[in-house]
């Protein structure tokens, strides 16, 4: 027996080789925290949801931010919370346990596929460290496509014991599996596809056996589907033309295309816009290559694997594609690359050539040392952003927040480059007019302060009390106390617990001096109604009710025939009297 078949006679030695190269590689990924893109509503400032009794339930029976339906993704965060609470490190703990699990099934998967054990477990360990796939594994949220792998594999897998064994219990596991996929992410609605085709590629059960399982898959696929649409609310699609989605989904399946074969362009959010396709349609020109040299051993297989990869990947394409044409995570990719790896055993690979395995290795290490140094950027919130910025030129959401990182800092006129570029982008977000105004009024550019201030109360579709404060401030800075009394006053109507105690001081300081200066006017003239009326009015802001009765009583002295001055008066002797 050869040192060869002495290693894989052990699973334990196949196993352990296999799964250890990923857990190094992505073993720092354990001391990550959280970005600032969707584990924030998803776990931390989800935890009213997490921490309650009946989250479980609510897993199954609650949409995603009203679009998504994936109760198995809520389920195991629900689980990771619960023994780790707002620890990030169960989370990572939990993708990379995805992860492995990944590895491992597909080198089943590959082996039910009649590969060679040794090319199956060389598949496996490219797999387990291709750049591409770091997306889904360092990033928390990422975990949805791991979790869609491993259920469709272990599917796939069941279903072909099934064929060749045909017993009942194998199926019921296909089945359950497939279940799991479904309520894990939609993308597995295509999945009867792939099953017919795996099918048709064994051929061992008669036809009407197919047709039975083809209905219990359709059936559960159109099951989900109705789950689906009472508990989401599927918003309209946006208004593209056919053939502009059309276009939008070939680039997109390109861009995938050339990081599976050359894995560069990586981006934490890759944009249509900011990628080039030369790498895709080099990545297609070397797949029609591999079609003649080296060629294939099996091309059933090898097309059961290329419409593995294209299938899974076609549902989340054409969402984004019709969405807005531009977002293609490359966590997506993830649940495919099993179908990839499919076709590429299928080359005429001598294994035992002496070149094999020194390729081999340069590949792996080329793979490993790109996933080992790129992972930093999942390292925290602001590394994620800053890789966001440079990898996602033209997202304005990271270019938002490389300027909250900047301003927390004080670096003023640096946030302030990177605000102005993402208000470029986007002039419909409060938050960021809201931003720049306290970066203007830091920097003592009170006027430009209020009129972003200004802007983002007019944004906001519901009151916001801070940018209110803010213009009130901005007002009194700008020594125009009667614009900053009209905020004072709403806020006094709404919230007046809110009001901070510095600007209740600096407000009531400016009423001071104001009413000193009416005081002068009417020493000057006191037959002016409206000065008196005025007088009161700002009296009346600090709580000087009597005074201000005064006042009133004095303007309706001086113009009887004035309602306005009337109901004050009106108005604030009831007031008095209580």
């Amino acid at each position: 027996m050869t040192l060869q078949e002495k290693f894989f006679e052990k699973n334990t030695n196949v196993i352990l080789a296999m799964l250890l190269p990923a857990f190094f590689v992505y073993l720092k990924s354990l001391q990550f925290g959280f970005t600032l893109m969707d584990e924030q509503w998803l776990i931390v400032q989800n935890t009213d949801l997490l921490k309650d009794s009946l989250a479980l339930k609510s897993a199954f029976f609650k949409s995603i931010t009203g679009l998504y339906y994936r109760p198995l993704l809520l389920f195991s965060v629900f689980i990771d919370y619960k023994i780790g609470r707002l620890s990030p490190v169960i989370y990572h703990f939990t993708n990379l346990a995805f992860h492995l699990l990944s590895v491992y099934l597909l080198f089943r998967f590959l082996s039910l596929n009649k590969v060679a054990k040794t090319l199956s477990f060389c598949l496996a360990l490219l797999f387990s460290v291709h750049p591409v796939l770091l997306h889904a594994v360092a990033w928390v949220p990422g975990r949805n496509d791991s979790m869609l792998c491993v259920f469709t594999l272990a599917s796939l897998n069941f279903l072909s014991r099934y064929l060749n064994e045909k017993n009942n219990r194998l199926l019921f596991f296909q089945i359950l599996f497939f279940v799991a996929a479904l309520l894990t992410k939609e993308t597995a609605l295509i999945l009867p596809l792939v099953f017919s085709a795996a099918y048709f590629l064994q051929k061992k059960i008669q036809s009407k056996a197919f047709i039975v399982l083809l209905g219990i898959w359709l059936s559960m696929a159109f099951s989900f589907i109705v789950l689906r649409k009472s508990i989401v609310e599927v918003p309209p699609p946006n208004q593209l033309a056919f053939f502009e989605v059309l276009q939008n989904f070939i680039s997109a399946m390109l861009l995938y295309l050339g990081k599976t074969i050359f894995p560069i362009q990586h981006s934490v959010l890759p944009l249509l816009k900011n990628a080039s396709l030369v790498p895709g349609f080099a990545a297609l020109f070397v797949v029609f290559l591999f079609f003649l040299k080296p060629g294939i051993k099996d091309k059933k297989l090898a097309v059961f694997g290329l419409l593995m990869f294209g299938s899974l990947l076609a549902l989340p394409l054409w969402f984004s594609a019709s969405k807005n044409g531009a977002e293609h995570y490359e966590h997506r990719i993830y649940s495919a690359m099993p179908g990839l790896f499919l076709f590429l055993s299928q080359l005429k690979l001598n294994i035992q050539s002496k070149w094999f395995l020194p390729l081999f290795v340069c590949v792996f290490s080329l793979f490993s040392f790109r996933t080992f140094t790129r992972l930093d950027i999942y390292k925290n919130k602001e590394s994620f952003v800053t890789a966001g910025v440079k990898e996602s030129a033209g997202y304005y959401l990271f270019l938002f927040q490389k300027s909250e990182f900047l301003y927390a800092r004080n670096s003023y006129d640096s946030a302030l480059v990177y605000l102005d570029q993402a208000i470029e982008m986007r002039q419909d977000k409060a938050q960021m007019y809201s931003n720049r105004g306290s970066i203007y009024y830091n920097k003592g550019l009170y006027a430009k302060a209020e009129v972003d201030f200004s802007n983002a109360i007019a944004l906001s579709p519901v009151l916001d009390y801070r940018y209110t404060i803010n213009r009130c401030y901005s007002y009194l800075m700008l020594y125009e106390t009667e614009k900053a009394l009209k905020d004072y006053t709403s806020l006094q109507q709404c919230c007046v617990a809110l009001i901070p105690k510095e600007l209740v001081v600096e407000m009531n300081n400016q009423l001071s001096v104001l009413i000193q200066s009416i005081d002068k006017q009417i020493e000057a003239d006191s037959t002016q109604a409206a000065l008196y009326f005025k007088r009161g009015t700002l009296l009346v802001s600090l709580a000087r009710q009597e005074d201000a009765l005064q006042d009133f009583k004095m303007a309706c002295a001086l113009e009887p025939g004035n309602t306005l001055y009337q109901r004050a008066y009106s108005v604030n002797d009831q007031k008095t009297k209580k």
